[in-house]
């Protein structure tokens, strides 16, 4: 997703009018507004979208709409970009996992943050989240889920970034295939996925997949690269249904 436009309260609220077709009458008697009022926040509505008329920048305000909706968004942040790095020393059996997100808040304000991982062939030994260890705050089916709260709420419009650190063991794996994986909870601008592998063992073989509700699927947006120790895939505009899969046989 392209990133949203800083819009005020009266535009957030007329952008869903706007994306259904209603015209400008019927916005103005919806709102008690005059015309002309409608017309310009119209404009500043399609100048913030970097369209010319509502037709062109459809996609984008619909988009917008669905996520970022007024006065109940789905969701209260967009990731900017989400770059998650794993080092495998197959030596010493751990592997280390670095999610870097920069978000900005685009509710009216922020407090509290989630961060996910699962437990599957390797277990997540530790979980620091901006340096610091944290308790996971429920655990179901496998899926330990972190909260970080913040003393002073993010405003709307404010960025910030957020460093989640994962330490598995890997010295019970007993499949010969194994992964790791990243998505994106919120929408993001783009995702950027590598691992490197070090030691005196290195993969026979390295390979990526992408999945919709455990379902494998082609997606042509995926920048893949790989050599017999590392890899790493790039997604511009990724979707928020999708996941991520980074895989290695031995």
């Amino acid at each position: 997703m392209k990133p949203p436009p800083f819009l005020t309260i009266r535009e957030r609220e007329l952008l869903p009018y706007l994306a259904s077709g209603a015209n400008r009458s019927q916005i103005a008697d919806h709102f008690g507004l005059s015309e002309e009022t409608v017309k310009r926040h119209t404009r500043n509505i399609l100048t913030k979208f970097k369209a010319k008329t509502i037709r062109d920048g459809l996609w984008d305000i619909s988009e917008y709409v669905t996520y970022f909706g007024y006065p109940v968004p789905m969701y209260d942040l967009y990731a900017h970009s989400v770059k998650s790095h794993l080092i495998y020393d197959a030596d010493s059996k751990v592997m280390v996992a670095r999610h870097e997100h920069h978000f900005e808040c685009i509710g009216e304000q922020f407090s509290k943050s989630f961060f996910s991982v699962f437990d599957g062939d390797f277990k997540a030994e530790t979980v620091k989240i901006d340096g610091v260890a944290s308790p996971y705050s429920s655990y179901i089916l496998g899926k330990k889920t972190f909260e970080t709260t913040y003393a002073i709420p993010k405003k709307r419009g404010e960025r910030f970034k957020r460093v989640a650190e994962v330490f598995f063991d890997t010295s019970q794996s007993v499949f010969n295939d194994s992964y790791s994986s990243t998505w994106s909870a919120y929408p993001a601008g783009k995702i950027e996925f590598s691992i490197d592998f070090f030691g005196a063992r290195l993969p026979n073989k390295i390979w990526y997949e992408v999945q919709v509700n455990a379902n494998a699927i082609i997606d042509p947006d995926v920048l893949w690269r790989c050599s017999k120790n590392s890899a790493s895939l790039k997604i511009d505009n990724p979707k928020t249904d999708r996941v991520y899969l980074i895989r290695w046989s031995w």
